[in-house]
């Protein structure tokens, strides 16, 4: 076997070495092998060729919402690193993302660049506008923002009579819940159911549109939201006596209530008894005690002398039921008490 000198075999190898750096490094004899990413786009670019120190490292990040671009072509033999096209605008958008373009090591020929799409940015909402909300319509409970509660057709009188005047307890400022009206009736009594309501849409009184009575009761005397008074009990709250209830002069009058009592006496609870008609007045029978602040009541024969006052049901001075039969066919001499 033959050797070969220590110095062929050094030879020999060195150009080996030279050879691989020549294979490897293309033409550049300084440059190097990268692979380059892009942190914004998303995307891996090409592998080629690249000059050292040029556009094939990685760019700087790119602003926020904006896809970085991609390096810059590679040596003469290198590739174009391929990159996704440039992220959304601010508003959001997606940042595209391309496949990197190739091409062969060494080759003189270019990688060809990714084609992604780039994202498309998203707009940004408008705020909201719009008028300040108005109140819906009006309600009938009366609350904020709703219409007021009904004008009452028929307010409450603070005269208290029908016909609005006063004979008796004139004097609205101390008298404000009762009320000495004139006036006539022809449904007979003050305790009758048909006596309780106006059966002539309070047409009755000595001032009204019917001052003899035609058709009306007790209850057209007094104004709406009044009543004929109930019993001494009512009336004694409401005015305390009768002092004030009729003018003087001479002037009979006598002024009537719904107060009940059996035989010559009032009920104080005024539950029985239609005997006799109890009221203020200046004429009649004289009462008892114990239906005070009445002093007076009505008999048949009280009635008979005292025209229009008509209580007869049967023989004079034998009826016991004046407080159902009693009517009064004109407005002279007096009328009902009315309260509230």
């Amino acid at each position: 076997m033959r050797l070969t000198p220590p110095s062929l075999l050094v030879a020999a190898t060195l150009s080996v070495v030279a050879a691989c750096m020549v294979n490897s490094t293309g033409l550049n004899g300084d440059a190097r092998r990268t692979t380059v990413v892009d942190p914004d786009a998303g995307a891996t670019a090409g592998t080629g060729v690249l000059p050292s120190g040029a556009a094939g490292t990685s760019p700087p990040t790119g602003a926020a919402g904006t896809g970085a671009i991609a390096g810059a072509s590679g040596g003469d033999a290198g590739a174009t690193a391929g990159a996704g096209d440039s992220g959304g605008d601010p508003g959001g958008g997606a940042s595209g993302s391309g496949a990197a373009g190739s091409g062969a090591a060494g080759d003189a020929t270019t990688g060809g660049a990714g084609g992604g799409a780039s994202g498309s940015g998203g707009d940004t909402g408008a705020a909201g506008s719009g008028g300040a909300g108005t109140g819906g319509p009006p309600d009938a409970s009366g609350t904020a923002g709703s219409s007021p509660p009904p004008v009452d057709a028929h307010p409450i009188s603070a005269i208290g009579c029908a016909d609005g005047t006063r004979e008796g307890l004139v004097s609205v400022t101390r008298f404000p819940n009762a009320a000495a009206c004139s006036g006539a009736w022809t449904v007979p009594g003050l305790v009758a159911p048909e006596t309780l309501t106006p059966q002539c849409a309070r047409a009755a009184g000595n001032d009204g549109d019917r001052p003899d009575g035609e058709g009306c009761s007790v209850a057209d005397l007094c104004a709406v939201g009044w009543h004929v008074c109930e019993s001494a009990h009512e009336f004694a709250a409401k005015a305390t006596d009768c002092a004030e209830a009729f003018p003087g002069g001479g002037v009979k009058m006598f002024f009537a209530t719904r107060q009940k009592g059996p035989m010559t006496t009032c009920d104080p609870m005024n539950l029985t008894g239609t005997n006799n008609v109890y009221g203020c007045g200046n004429f009649g029978s004289n009462a008892m005690a114990a239906c005070a602040p009445f002093m007076r009541m009505l008999r048949d024969a009280d009635c008979k002398n005292n025209a229009p006052w008509m209580c007869v049901d049967g023989p004079i001075n034998y009826s016991i039921s004046e407080l159902l039969d009693v009517t009064k066919p004109g407005s002279d001499h007096g009328g009902v008490l009315c309260c509230r």
